[in-house]
């Protein structure tokens, strides 16, 4: 509407994507219990392979789609795409998706703010889906440092080569959508928690050190392609645990969320989850900023001993900052995978 009026203006944009903001926080809970009512159990883990295929897929394809017709046809063309794309799937979801409904008596009187209060303390209840949560919250703390920093990091260490840029970019997206392909065809193991502890540390000590050692875009490909591959089947255990097994009603991260929350609370657990991990996601970016500028970068600028060994790993010069802090949070995403492992509510998960 604005751009058909010739208005707008990068404050209408932030006001967009406030009033988006808002509504994801409702679509994404209820598209979560949506999938928990339409899909079997059975299923869960194949379902969430195929979700993260076509997010991997649209990770990598839609951009240079868009850019493509950007170049040939400008703007309005994307947003004319992008209404319909809307219609479409609005029309799908209205008649041809048929969602069961729930009976929720207890909670007909209860206001909106009651029930988010509620889902809070049912997680606080629930040792073991709390320990989940924070596991989560723990990996998107280092994932907001791991993205901040990475295209800093190729850029200063490649002279602003925007082309080794896009290609251990891209990389991201192709590992995810490879990785999501073996979901539906792994076998299911009998216990899921000690697969995603393993699946971290070898994202950890892999992709990161790589990154952090690697002197030029090959090797940070290779890096990223090899820590990102089995991300797909991590997120896919771990909605398992919160979909499917709790004392009365059968309510991977899908299978343990599905299997662990009763269907008629999933509603305002997954919501409660959503506020709890992804506020370390933001928190990772702001000390990746403050770290990288107020130390790592200056601290391998200067002269010592111990940066002269660090030096040999890393190299000197711009960016070598940025690297050295790679591996230090390979080293500590590690640590924190193996207390995760020890931790006896997270290890009941798998009871």
């Amino acid at each position: 509407m604005f751009f058909s009026l010739d208005i707008l203006k990068i404050e209408y944009l932030y006001l967009v994507n406030f009033l988006l903001g808002i509504g994801d926080a409702f679509q994404n809970p209820a598209s979560e219990v949506t999938i928990s009512l339409i899909v079997s159990k059975e299923n869960y883990i194949k379902t969430s392979g195929v979700r993260s295929f076509f997010n991997s897929f649209i990770t990598i394809f839609v951009p240079i789609v868009t850019v493509a017709i950007y170049a040939l046809s400008g703007l309005k063309y994307i947003l004319i795409i992008d209404f319909l794309t809307f219609i479409f799937a609005f029309i799908t979801l209205l008649f041809f998706v048929d969602i069961p409904k729930i009976k929720v008596l207890e909670e007909k009187n209860k206001k909106i703010y009651q029930q988010c209060i509620h889902g809070i303390k049912y997680i606080f209840l629930k040792k073991d889906i709390l320990s989940l949560i924070y596991f989560m919250g723990f990996i998107n703390l280092i994932a907001g440092m791991y993205n901040t920093a990475l295209a800093p990091m190729i850029l200063s260490r490649t002279s602003n080569n925007d082309f080794q840029l896009g290609i251990v970019t891209s990389s991201v997206g192709v590992s995810g959508l490879l990785g999501s392909l073996i979901v539906p065809k792994f076998p299911y193991p009998k216990k899921r928690v000690p697969l995603m502890i393993n699946i971290m540390v070898f994202s950890f000590l892999i992709c990161n050190t790589l990154l952090g050692i690697g002197k030029n875009y090959i090797w940070w490909t290779l890096a990223v392609l090899m820590g990102h591959f089995f991300v797909p089947l991590l997120l896919a255990n771990m909605e398992y645990f919160m979909r499917t097994k709790v004392p009365i009603l059968l309510a991977n991260m899908e299978y343990f969320m599905r299997t662990k929350v009763p269907i008629e609370m999933q509603g305002k657990v997954f919501s409660a989850r959503n506020t709890i991990q992804y506020a370390t996601l933001p928190l990772g970016n702001l000390l990746c900023g403050i770290l990288a500028d107020r130390f790592f970068e200056p601290y391998m600028l200067e002269t010592s001993k111990l940066q002269k060994i660090f030096q040999y790993f890393v190299g000197s010069g711009s960016g070598s900052g940025l690297a050295l802090m790679y591996i230090f949070l390979g080293i500590i995403g590690f640590i924190g995978s193996l207390l995760f492992k020890i931790n006896k509510n997270f290890k009941k998960l798998d009871d």
